[in-house]
């Protein structure tokens, strides 16, 4: 069975993008005092003019700290959306209250020519401007996070649905094999008591079979030319029961390209079905299988022709053919032509499907 891409992996990489953002430009903010040698004025790299520009950077950088990693991922992400904006709002204010205090009780005063040599001053604007700047500051951050979050969420849906398709391709396909499987152990039970040894030649047909079932056919797809030697064991299987009495024709490329490739076990049921429908032991009876590539080796068609067994007919297909269809839904959504004709004396199938 196929493996499920890594979806934890791929949300990462999208939270890694995130914090990378954040952490260029935070880094970009706190290196450009050194770079232009003052945030505030043109002068020479002064060491403490940059720690005046850190020290009014810092409360911000403080509000992002708490407002991205725990009011954003603990309040707004669990849809608590009041509790999220007083909260955002009072850690504002609480932050610039706290700098209007520090600068109180220091004596600092904003509007002083020297305010670049006082260091530490946290704030150089006034209270309402800090609380106007600050949400705003949030509301960037919460507009980033938003877009970061919709891809998440895209990226979850599209893994969602994968998963999904995933689990229903191999439910429908496991679903096929114990079909076939019941039928073919049915033949080999007819034939031990009418010939002992092409039991045994069944029962070697049969363990080829298997071993493609139970290995081959986990794939997500198989190359062509395995499918077909798959069909060609089960119909030499056939051949063994039936002998002369059923008209067999198998028409399939004698070369194939290298590459191509289909989902196992598509062609199966319609063959399956056309031995178990149109065999007649008291009328003519004849199965006719083609398969053969498009001319630009992008297509493959398969047909596949019986007679009707009037004694055993009432609609050929069943649950294996209604489990085709619905593969073909998942696999090639409209992208696959399935053409039945049903005629008074002969049931006919055409697949064309595109190489995967």
């Amino acid at each position: 069975m196929r493996v499920p891409r890594p979806q934890t992996e791929k949300i990462s990489k999208q939270a890694l993008t995130e914090g990378l953002l954040y952490f260029v430009v935070w880094v970009f903010i706190f290196l450009l005092p050194i770079l232009s040698g003052s945030i505030f004025r043109r002068d020479p790299f002064n060491w403490q003019s940059i720690e005046v520009a850190w020290s009014v950077v810092l409360p911000y950088f403080v509000i992002f700290l708490i407002h991205n990693f725990v009011l954003i991922r603990h309040l707004l992400m669990h849809k608590r959306y009041w509790s999220y904006m007083l909260s955002t709002i009072g850690l504002t204010v609480i932050i610039f209250l706290l700098v209007a205090l520090y600068q109180s009780v220091s004596g600092i005063d904003v509007n002083h020519p020297d305010l670049l040599t006082k260091g530490w001053i946290f704030s150089y604007l006034p209270v309402p401007v800090n609380l106007l700047l600050g949400v705003f500051m949030c509301g960037l951050n919460l507009g980033v996070s938003m877009i970061y979050k919709s891809g998440r969420d895209d990226q979850e849906m599209a893994e969602m649905k994968h998963n999904i398709k995933e689990a229903e391709l191999s439910y429908l396909k496991y679903q096929i094999n114990p079909h076939f499987f019941m039928n073919t152990l049915n033949n080999i039970h007819a034939l031990i008591d009418i010939d002992s040894e092409t039991a045994k030649d069944t029962v070697i047909e049969l363990s080829k079979m298997m071993r493609y079932v139970l290995y081959d056919a986990e794939q997500h797809s198989i190359s062509l030319e395995k499918e077909i030697h798959f069909l060609q064991h089960y119909i030499q299987l056939m051949r063994l029961r039936y002998s002369d009495t059923v008209e067999i024709k198998v028409d399939v490329p004698e070369q194939l390209p290298m590459g191509v490739k289909i989902p196992p076990l598509i062609f199966i049921v319609f063959v399956e079905n056309a031995f178990k429908h149109g065999v007649s032991y008291n009328s003519r009876s004849f199965i006719h299988i083609n398969i053969e590539l498009s001319e630009a080796y992008d297509r493959v068609i398969c047909r596949v022709s019986n007679s009707k067994n009037p004694s055993k007919w009432n609609t050929q297909g069943g649950i294996g053919l209604d489990n085709v269809r619905k593969r073909l839904d998942l696999l090639f959504p409209k992208r696959y032509q399935l053409n039945i004709e049903n005629s008074a004396n002969q049931y006919s199938v055409e697949l064309n499907i595109p190489v995967l």
